[in-house]
């Protein structure tokens, strides 16, 4: 087994604030740098975490600080050439999701990191939920049976209609592509991962608000390989109805047995058996410290894949098939016709 990880973080935008405190919950790896092009910003995130060393150059934070490994938490269209970067400098590499805004670009990105015998993962966290991993147990243990259905009904949040946008996130009101391959790509993977691989995409979407590029509302159905559909169903055109019936994803898995119910507005799981006997089979607290495990799982299950050699939970390899199937939808949603993968 190595020795620690020693891991530099690159951009200090809006998700570092979950990716930071995910590496300080470490035991096999330690955040000893960040670096983002905007130096007061970095500073900043290295005062809240304890950071020692802070850098605008990717490049130079890697060679003097000797790191182990990188986690790139910047937007998509920077993720090549960071990624490159690692590679070239033979450092482990976790980056952020959507991987790339084409498929070609991203699978260029796994054969440079392959060639370079680099680790490569792509950190989709919503799997490490805590109620997506009782999903999975569930599903696996037979509880409802054989699963037919899933459907997800994503939370109601509308963005302003002048900008800024979002608050946070100002620059989705450029972005040709949005809820889909920014929200979306979270379902689409957690999916694959409690029943399978997808073989056929359908999607249906639409942009409401007139002060962004893309789509803000969309239905993408899933057909996948053993049988299953999954419906998932996104929004940010308009908001929930008070108090918020739905909250980050409603989530319902059908079986020829029964069903399970992810009701985040109670935020329990519920298991309902033909005939309607219904068992609470987990409650959860706070949901921002759900995501914050989730993110802690991801960035963990990264940290100690890299220093015992063993593989990870979401390679970037096996993350080409979810971002295959999210960019499907878009072809779908421009032919009108079902994709075939």
């Amino acid at each position: 087994m190595r020795d620690k990880l020693r891991v530099g973080l690159i951009g200090c935008g809006f998700i570092s604030y979950q990716h930071g405190p995910a590496w300080l919950a470490s035991p096999d790896a330690e955040l000893v740098a960040v670096c983002d092009q905007d130096e007061a910003r970095a500073r900043a995130r290295a005062g809240e975490w304890g950071v020692p060393a802070v850098y605008r150059d990717a490049g130079e934070m890697i060679e003097r600080e000797r790191l182990d490994a990188i986690d790139v938490v910047t937007r998509p269209e920077t993720h090549t050439a960071l990624v490159g970067l690692g590679a070239e400098r033979g450092v482990a590499v976790l980056c952020q999701k959507p991987l790339a805004p084409t498929l070609d670009e991203a699978s260029a990105m796994v054969e440079t990191c392959a060639r370079a015998g680099v680790p490569f993962m792509v950190a989709e966290m919503w799997r490490h939920l805590p109620w997506w991993r009782e999903l999975r147990r569930q599903v696996d243990a037979g509880a409802v049976g054989a699963p037919y259905h899933l459907r997800v009904v994503g939370a109601r949040n509308a963005m302003r209609r002048e900008a800024p946008v979002h608050e946070n996130q100002p620059y989705f009101a450029t972005m040709p592509k949005l809820i889909v391959y920014e929200m979306m790509i979270h379902w689409i993977d957690p999916a694959r991962y409690v029943l399978g691989e997808v073989a056929t995409v359908y999607a249906r979407t639409r942009r409401v608000n007139p002060a962004i590029a893309g789509e803000d509302w969309a239905l993408v159905v899933l057909g996948h390989a053993a049988g299953a559909t999954s419906q998932l169903d996104g929004s940010w055109a308009n908001d929930a109805e008070p108090p918020g019936p739905t909250r980050e994803g409603d989530v319902v898995i059908e079986g020829t047995e029964g069903v399970l119910h992810f009701a985040p507005h109670e935020r329990e799981l519920r298991l309902v058996k033909l005939g309607g006997e219904t068992t609470v089979l987990a409650r959860y607290g706070e949901m921002g410290g759900s995501f914050q495990s989730a993110f802690t799982g991801c960035v963990g299950d990264f940290a100690r894949a890299v220093r015992t050699d063993r593989p990870f939970e979401s390679s970037a390899e096996d993350n080409l098939k979810t971002l295959g199937a999210t960019l499907a939808a878009y072809e779908s949603a421009r032919t009108g016709e079902v994709v075939r993968l």
